[in-house]
């Protein structure tokens, strides 16, 4: 068996010898025949078109086209429990059309009852998938004897037969959620890399505008990297010190200490009137940040002194 990507699949005369209608004087891979099958249901989607481009002495081509894709050479043999339910059912249904459709013609009745299709525990190459793994399709090499590596013909069955044995040793009972498992597990991976590309974009950014600010000798936020006039960040609530999320212009933290009245503030020690030219300081008791008409902000922890200049200027 060779592969041609582009081309389809073919089989050297050692490989397989195509059935002959001894009745009719030719062999199934004749062109009325394959005519008639591939025009029965989904017959067409299951059994590719065979050819023998070199005669028939040469090897035998196994080819199926989709726009200008060939799908055959992109099939691959089922491996263990692959075969979608589906498939099986419209497999099973095909046939019974077929049979059906030709039981009014005696001699394509005759044809048909001769028909076998390689045996899927001795020939498994023979029973191929194709298509995304969330669609994946059935095809089958079909119309001859396959041979094994001492020369000797492998069994075939009748169609009905041989689709029981292929369901029974490679269908997937559980397609349905195989295909959900798949699905989450893609989804996630998917999630995570998005997460992942996200990520090293917001540091691409952080790490260029910390490189632009170090150029040109600026000081940033360390929480939103925002280029600092003084030591305060102009995104800090002036109320409790803590750093607006989103750059926001309201605190939220403040409207919720509120609505439980627990707003946190400063104290101012001594709390006298002051006259020009006078050093008076600022003690807070609590974290947050020190806030005096005439001078920045500044952030402060608990139990810091400042001192500050009175000056009527």
């Amino acid at each position: 068996m060779r592969i041609e990507k582009g081309v389809g699949i073919f089989l050297d005369k050692n490989e397989a010898r195509v059935f002959q209608g001894e009745e009719q004087g030719w062999d199934y891979w004749h062109p009325d025949f394959q005519e008639l099958l591939h025009s029965t249901g989904d017959c067409a989607r299951f059994f590719p078109h065979a050819s023998r481009p070199e005669g028939k002495g040469g090897p035998a081509l196994f080819s199926m086209k989709l726009g200008d894709w060939e799908l055959v050479s992109r099939s691959s043999k089922v491996r263990g429990k692959a075969i979608p339910p589906e498939e099986i059912r419209r497999l099973r249904q095909s046939l019974r059309e077929l049979k059906r459709r030709i039981a009014s013609d005696p001699i394509s009745a005759m044809v048909f009852d001769s028909f076998r299709l390689p045996s899927p525990e001795h020939s498994p190459q023979c029973y191929r998938l194709y298509g995304p793994w969330w669609q994946r399709r059935l095809l089958v090499l079909w119309g001859f004897d396959a041979f094994d590596s001492k020369g000797e013909v492998l069994p075939t069955l009748p169609p009905e037969d041989a689709v029981e044995k292929l369901a029974a040793l490679h269908l997937c009972r559980f397609h349905t959620g195989k295909l959900l498992l798949k699905g989450a597990l893609y989804f996630l991976l998917l999630t995570v890399v998005s997460v992942l590309i996200n990520l090293s974009i917001q540091l691409g950014g952080l790490m260029l505008a910390h490189h632009r600010a170090q150029k040109e000798n600026r000081v940033l936020c360390h929480h939103c990297h925002t280029p600092l006039a003084s030591d305060l960040c102009p995104f800090i609530c002036l109320e409790c010190g803590v750093h607006l999320p989103n750059k926001q212009e309201r605190c939220p933290y403040c409207r919720l200490l509120r609505r439980h009245n627990r707003v946190r503030r400063l104290k101012v020690a001594p709390a006298t009137l002051l006259a020009p030219d006078e050093v008076f300081s600022l003690t807070s008791d609590m974290p947050g940040v020190l806030t005096c008409d005439g001078w920045p902000p500044r952030r402060v922890a608990a139990g810091e002194t400042h001192h500050f200049f009175w000056s009527d200027v």
